[in-house]
């Protein structure tokens, strides 16, 4: 296989002291497509062949991507200081997909923090037993010369690295000042500290850029492979292919895409319009989708999640959170630990409605005029009630008491099953029209 890597980084085109760069232009042809790079008023463009990929990231702010009708990238990053540098990653490979990167690059040097080099071993006042010892023997260091040596050797390390921007945690008992970094030694609880504040600095040093803003053009055709953000928002609109997202702490809104595959530690997630399938993981925050082609698949460990108007299937599981679904054109499965669940709208002939609760009501809304259904409510320490003509069917598991009802309606080929452990269930009548569809 053979692979070609170009790298172009196009740096600030205004600092501070109004220093300007000339523009630049670059262009290559190669198996996997064409590339051109220019920097013209701080914007990055980029030939985009179809079937390529692209991967965008940044870790220091905001990311907005908006498709267009072009056969371009173009992209730009901007802060309070002016134009910010881009990185700009093209693979072209004959035999597979040509992947385009984008990365904002920031202004400060990468902070590292190094651990504590460990203490030399002090000398075994045991005999040596090998057989041939050494006839001249180096007399040991006095102990005080050798600690004094080694504080000196870490000063000198802590002041080089000082200078290339990397932060040394020092041995304990030693004390160094620099212009921007005070570490401070002496026990192992000074040494937690001094990792505490080498890792307060770096967070401030990272803070600089933490407003840095990447705006991006792609063609509608482009595959999104993969978008990166840790803390700013992410917009991403207008794209016909497939969007796989890595968010950290960031609230992300995507609206018409191809389809969707997103995991995020936390921040709110809103979905709009997406074609095909919408995976969605969560650590926390909200999720909420709307008028998804496909089917849905959202999990949350805290954070409510609200899904409305999904012609598929839904598959939707939380911890500490409300889930509720409305209008949903296919299968529905909700499971919570914490919180209610509940469905609103109508269902299939022959679909299959499972909705479940530990610590939560579970509550089911469906017209009067539904086709046939089977209905299954179960409750340990809750009512389970419903509109629609039932049997009750009290029973006992494993020794507890399990208050058991079920619902006939029409030819009841459509399975529901309503569940909780703690609270009511409840099978209701759907008053008037579902809610529309907007």
């Amino acid at each position: 296989m053979r692979k070609r890597t170009f790298k172009a980084i196009i740096t600030t085109v205004a600092l501070a002291c109004a220093t300007t760069l000339a523009p630049l232009g670059a262009a290559a042809q190669e198996p996997g497509g064409t590339v051109s790079l220019s920097n013209q008023s701080g914007r990055v463009s980029v030939r985009l062949e179809r079937g390529s990929k692209v991967a965008i990231s940044n870790r220091y702010g905001r990311i907005t991507i908006t498709g267009w009708d072009r056969d371009t990238v173009e992209a730009s990053a901007t802060s309070s200081k002016g134009a910010e540098a881009i990185q700009v990653d093209m693979t072209a490979d004959p035999q597979a997909r040509s992947t385009l990167s984008l990365a904002v690059v920031g202004r400060n040097r990468t902070t590292y923090v190094y651990p504590p080099t460990p203490p030399t071993p002090k000398p075994s006042t045991a005999p040596h037993p090998a057989p041939y010892p050494n006839p001249n023997p180096k007399p040991p260091a006095p102990p005080e010369a050798e600690r004094e040596r080694q504080r000196q050797e870490m000063r000198d390390r802590i002041k080089e690295g000082a200078k290339q921007g990397v932060i040394i945690v020092p041995m304990p008992e030693i004390v160094v000042e620099t212009p921007n970094v005070v570490i401070r030694g002496g026990g192992a609880g000074a040494g937690a500290g001094a990792g505490a504040g080498a890792g307060a600095g770096a967070g401030r040093a990272g803070a600089e850029d933490s407003g840095i803003t990447l705006d991006v053009k792609v063609p509608r055709y482009a595959q999104l492979d993969t978008i990166e953000v840790r803390g700013g928002d992410l917009n991403v609109s207008g794209i016909d292919g497939p969007v796989s997202i890595l968010s950290g702490g960031s609230n992300v809104s995507v609206s018409h895409v191809g389809a969707l595959e997103l995991r995020g530690r936390s921040g709110d997630i809103n979905v709009e319009d997406v074609e095909g399938l919408v995976y969605v993981v969560a650590s926390s925050g909200d999720i909420t989708v709307r008028r998804s082609n496909g089917d849905v698949r959202a999990t949350s460990t805290n954070g409510d999640i609200n899904i409305s108007c999904a012609k598929g299937r839904v598959d939707a599981s939380n911890v500490r959170g409300n889930i509720t679904l409305t209008n949903v054109g296919g299968d529905a499965e909700a499971t919570t630990t914490e919180a209610d669940v509940t469905f609103t709208g109508p269902i299939m002939a022959n679909g299959r409605y499972r909705l479940k609760s530990m610590e939560g009501r579970v509550t089911m809304s469906v017209p009067d005029s539904s086709p046939g259904f089977t209905a299954t409510l179960m409750s340990y320490n809750g009512d389970a009630t419903s509109d629609f003509p039932t049997r009750e069917a009290n029973a006992h598991n494993n020794g507890l008491p399990l208050r058991r009802v079920e619902a006939t309606h029409g030819d009841g080929r459509a399975q529901i099953t309503l569940d909780s452990f703690n609270q009511p269930v409840r099978l209701a009548k759907l008053a008037g029209a579902p809610p529309a569809c907007k």
